[in-house]
């Protein structure tokens, strides 16, 4: 597992330039990334925790063996239901089940109430909903429609998403395992991103900075997190205490994100960390109404209000 990053690590580096906001569309060919085989995934999927800390599954997961060729495309107006089976659990460690659907283009998919889903290398026409008290974890897929969680535990996106419609994930909050409610990383989304009264809330939007080579070191790439539309982080509550008693405060972190809007950070209470920095905004950043701890800045926005400069 890789150590808890620090507000001030995590607030190192640039934010990439915005893409152009555009509507949910649908979504006609899948990129070569997404026609990747089993063989080119990574061993262990990233999971975001409340303390922003991410765990990895080392070794070789079961699961890889259940990606291999495309299924056929499916018909319009085909629902697809994903359920992966329980949270896969490693000592102190918790991870999401490995996914059961093989990559290749669905028209939509549904996690149906308190089911665990995990979606890799897949493409959807249209939307993916994740029902009451289910978990969706997605990875290196594609989106034609919107991704939602209505009253979902937990929606965590990673590892390259495309979204080309909007993302909102209201009334989350996992109170038995450690994932963050609402998490985004290394992923684009074309309209807008919303993540509103979640309890336990932990908003994770973080982009990742590339380090450059210095020495022995290769560097890495950026990992930027850019959303064409409007962001908002609405009426959370970030609890001060982890889930697992010894672990590091839950925090909610707006950072390293690239937004083609308006960026709305209000009303989000509790004692966890909150940190609002090193964005690109195009419009307005507006935070307001936070309970304290809050860090507000810095920021590149055409107009600051609030909290946030």
């Amino acid at each position: 597992m890789r150590k808890a990053l620090t507000v001030a690590v995590l607030a190192a580096g640039a934010a990439l330039s915005a893409c152009d906001s555009t509507s949910t569309r649908e979504l006609t060919e899948p990129t070569s990334r997404v026609e990747q085989g089993a063989t080119s995934l990574r061993a262990g999927h990233p999971v975001t925790r409340p303390d922003g800390s991410v765990s990895s599954l080392a070794g070789t997961r079961a699961g890889l063996s259940l990606l291999a060729p495309s299924v056929a495309a499916a018909a319009t107006g085909t629902t697809t239901q994903c359920d992966d089976g329980p949270i896969q659990i490693d000592g102190d460690e918790f991870f999401p089940p490995d996914g059961l659907l093989p990559p290749g283009p669905y028209d939509n998919i549904v996690v149906p109430v308190d089911k665990n889903c995990t979606l890799t290398q897949v493409t959807v026409t249209h939307n993916v909903t994740a029902l009451a008290g289910s978990r969706l974890f997605m990875y290196s897929s594609e989106i034609g429609g919107d991704v939602t969680g209505l009253g979902a535990k937990v929606v965590q996106l990673g590892d390259e998403n495309m979204i080309a419609g909007n993302v909102d994930v209201r009334n989350a909050g996992d109170p038995v395992y450690p994932f963050a409610s609402c998490s985004v990383a290394n992923t684009t989304i074309q309209g807008n991103l919303s993540c509103t009264g979640n309890d336990p809330g932990s908003p994770i939007i973080r982009g990742v900075a590339a380090v450059p080579p210095t020495g022995g070191n290769e560097g890495t790439d950026a990992e930027p997190v850019t959303v064409g539309g409007n962001v908002t982080l609405e009426r959370n509550v970030i609890p001060s205490a982890n889930v697992i008693p010894t672990s590091s405060d839950n925090v909610m972190l707006l950072q390293l994100t690239t937004i083609g809007g308006n960026a709305d950070v209000n009303k989000n209470t509790g004692g966890g960390v909150k940190s609002v920095d090193h964005n690109t905004v195009a419009k307005t950043l507006d935070c307001k109404k936070n309970d304290p701890v809050f860090v507000g800045g810095p920021n590149t926005a055409q107009k600051t209000k609030g909290q946030c400069f």
